[in-house]
């Protein structure tokens, strides 16, 4: 497994990342290379990307996009803490998007947890 995307927690201890390269999900672990967590999940041909810290540093949002075939059908931006509780869809996203290219980078900014 390679990883994309890297991005440090708001305290520097945990690292969340997007795998690479067949089955794309979202990702945390330990600073030390230790406890590795798997938090999402391929499920009817789903990837998660781009992950970003909340600043608090207790959750995460990413992109899932949805495919049919190899064809892609819309996404969505999630939420989900850093221990793989509490997925929460928090909007969709246009179609044309993924029609143009794909994935977006994002910024938690200033917005309440």
């Amino acid at each position: 497994m390679g990883a994309l995307s890297a991005q440090w927690s708001p305290r520097g201890n945990f690292v969340t990342f997007t795998s690479c390269c067949t089955k794309i999900q979202v990702f945390v672990v330990n600073v030390n290379g230790r406890h590795l967590r798997q938090l999402t999940f391929t499920a009817n041909s789903v990837q998660s990307l781009t992950p970003v810290w909340s600043p608090d540093g207790q959750k995460i949002l990413f992109q899932r996009e949805f495919f049919q075939g190899q064809n892609p059908t819309g996404g969505a931006l999630y939420t989900v803490r850093r221990n793989g509780t509490g997925l929460f869809r928090v909007t969709k996203l246009p179609t044309f998007i993924f029609a143009q290219g794909g994935a977006f980078f994002y910024s938690w900014g200033t917005a309440r947890t």
